[in-house]
């Protein structure tokens, strides 16, 4: 009975390890490139905008149709009749019946030839408006590698900066048994513990923002992409700015940002659609042709069916409509003018644009390196005064300050790489295209 017991707690322990092993091996880290690509097909902003691609690619052949020949078939049956009658009177009161046919079949075909031309000027703006948001599309894929790219840093640097505030802490829980350790045997003060507990208990909040600020960055990063939750740990690093990343000859090329060229292309279709409200107030050619086969004798549904057919041509011009094609005209006046509006405002808007983001990333790259050197200062200053110290000359509070110093630019470069990331980012947005000599 104990040996069954034994394999028994043997096998399953077994089973456990193997089964977290292969829960392990499942779940791969997450880099960037697998995030953008995982996003390029879950995202639902992107596939909505995708969706609303393909529903303005159906607008031209839903425009063209008024022009194109309609084919259309018409049955009907009636199961009982009470003829309305004629009154004629030649040579004395009569009533004729209004005979009906029981039962009908038509097949006919209609053809709107002019229709003032607002089919095909309508099609042009169908068209262009099926191109801008194509590029509505192209530019939402660009801001989307944007927001992934910049989301995934931000929780790689607030990981980072997580880490930098643990070991401050640690480093002040190191420096606080220290000075009790030397309180006792008369080497530190009161004034020592006492000013390494206010820095504990300022460090301590710190920690849990930072973790915080960690946790929320990891959930925006799942949310861009389009999931609802992602345990994966982040592999990646955070990129270095250089002033090299930028071409110095970076310049505003409007034919790069897809947005505003489809809102150049929305203003042209606002501007058919205005021309084409004018045929409102023309006349409309239709050529029709029609077969019947009826049956008035009875109720048969195939039998006695007599045939009938008639051809020709329509013209109506609807003289006046109560005012709704001038309404109709008048609204589409503004909202051409609106359009060329929101597309010149956007072409005012870009230079400064570019010129704001990089020089936002100029100023980072500065910053980036002046940490640096900090870093290597601050590194030096903690060695000469832990050297000092142990040659009596340097105490304690000069030691932890050096410290903490070196931890305020650590974190300062984070910060600083972050941010020049952020303004490449904007800049490529704002350029409308990806720099090809990038961040290293």
């Amino acid at each position: 009975m104990k040996q069954h017991c034994h394999s028994y707690s043997y096998w399953t322990f077994l089973a456990l390890a193997l089964a977290a092993l292969a829960a392990t091996a499942t779940e791969q880290p997450l880099t960037l490139s697998r995030a953008l690509e995982e996003a390029h097909s879950q995202s639902p902003r992107l596939q909505r905008m995708k969706e609303a691609s393909e529903e303005a690619a159906a607008k031209p052949l839903e425009a063209l149709s008024a022009n194109l020949p309609k084919l259309y078939f018409n049955a009907s049956h009636l199961f009982d009749v009470k003829y309305q009658v004629i009154d004629i009177n030649f040579g004395g009161p009569a009533q004729f019946p209004v005979i009906l046919p029981k039962t009908q079949y038509s097949l006919g075909v209609a053809w709107t030839i002019f229709d003032g031309l607002k089919t095909p000027i309508l099609f042009a703006a169908a068209r262009r408006s099926s191109e801008a948001a194509s590029l509505d599309v192209s530019y939402s894929e660009l801001q989307l590698d944007s927001d992934i790219t910049l989301r995934f840093y931000r929780s790689i640097a607030t990981n980072l900066l997580s880490e930098v505030a643990e070991q401050n802490i640690k480093t002040l829980e190191d420096h606080f048994q220290k000075a009790k350790i030397r309180l006792k045997g008369g080497t530190a003060t009161q004034f020592d513990i006492l000013r390494i507990k206010v820095q504990l208990e300022e460090a301590s909040p710190e920690k849990i923002a930072a973790d915080s600020e960690a946790d929320l960055a990891r959930k925006n990063l799942t949310q861009a992409m389009g999931l609802s939750g992602d345990g994966r740990p982040l592999v990646g690093e955070l990129p270095i700015p250089t002033e090299n990343s930028i071409p110095k000859d970076v310049s505003v090329a409007m034919s790069d940002r897809a947005d505003i060229k489809a809102l150049k292309q929305r203003a042209d279709a606002a501007g058919s659609v205005k021309t084409a409200a004018l045929g409102n107030f023309l006349p409309k050619v239709t050529l029709a042709a029609q077969k019947d086969y009826y049956n008035n004798d009875d109720y048969s549904f195939s039998k006695n069916l007599k045939d009938a057919y008639s051809v020709g041509a329509v013209l109506s011009w609807e003289l006046f409509d109560g005012g709704a094609s001038f309404a109709r005209h008048s609204q589409a006046v503004h909202q051409a003018a609106q359009a060329e509006l929101s597309a010149r405002e956007a072409e005012l808007r870009l230079p400064v644009e570019i010129d704001h983001w990089k020089q936002k990333f100029v100023y980072n790259v500065s910053l980036y390196n002046a940490r640096t050197r900090a870093i290597e200062m601050a590194t030096e200053s903690v060695r000469l005064a832990q050297l000092g110290f142990d040659a009596g000359v340097r105490t304690n509070t000069d030691v932890l300050d050096a410290e903490l110093d070196l931890f305020r630019a650590r974190a300062g470069v984070v910060r600083a790489q972050l941010d020049a990331s952020e303004a490449f980012l904007n800049l490529e947005l704002a350029l409308g295209r990806k720099l090809s000599n990038g961040q290293k």
